[in-house]
């Protein structure tokens, strides 16, 4: 669990004053497991992240792919994750926004090379999945890494991931990332279920 702060210092976290006071407030001994949920409810999320991560590690547990939402991926993420040991890849979901990816030494947005591959007619029908893809080796911070667009039609908006295996393809990097919705799905509902179709993971 996170808080973020505010700005306005007359309303720390978002909370007016009488919001403030009518949190619940208890004193925790500094070695409690309650203490450090309290400190790392004011670290950077990301950070918690990769802690989690190695926590993970150490206590043995096996994974080969980190997926993450678009709030997580970053340069420095992505270089965390490459630097474990095993071989480990990270599978996130991109946003359009100004981040930067070099394709053919051009500096492009999201959204402007996924409109430049779409003019130059580089959209391929995914039977499977029964969605237009497009598929694009770039860097990312001069770290490589690969770009799958999706989108339902052919006039949809697209939506993107991100993923540093380079050898995926857009079916098998939409059934794992697929992965990640369904547990936090089952997380919400707090019951076992099953998918009827496909649709893309919401984000």
């Amino acid at each position: 669990m996170h808080r973020e702060g505010s700005k306005n210092e007359k309303t720390p976290f978002g909370l007016k004053p009488k919001q403030l006071k009518k949190q619940f407030h208890k004193d925790r001994p500094l070695n409690s497991a309650g203490a450090k949920r309290v400190l790392e409810a004011d670290q950077k999320k990301t950070d918690v992240g990769m802690s989690m991560i190695r926590k993970a590690i150490l206590r043995g547990v096996p994974f080969g792919y980190v997926l993450m939402d678009s709030w997580f991926v970053n340069g420095k993420m992505i270089r965390f994750i490459l630097s474990l040991p095993g071989g480990k890849h990270l599978l996130g979901m991109g946003k359009m926004n100004g981040t930067k990816y070099k394709f053919q030494d051009k500096e492009s947005t999201a959204k402007e090379l996924c409109d430049r591959l779409s003019r130059k007619k580089k959209e391929k029908r995914n039977l499977s999945l029964h969605m237009v893809c497009i598929q694009v080796n770039v860097f990312l911070q001069e770290v490589p890494v690969c770009l799958f667009f999706y989108r339902n039609t052919s006039k949809g908006p697209w939506h993107f991931l991100v993923s540093t295996n380079m050898e995926l393809t857009p079916l098998k990097a939409y059934q794992l990332y697929a992965m990640r919705w369904n547990i936090e799905v089952f997380q919400r509902s707090q019951s076992v279920f099953r998918i009827e179709r496909l649709s893309f993971p919401r984000f």
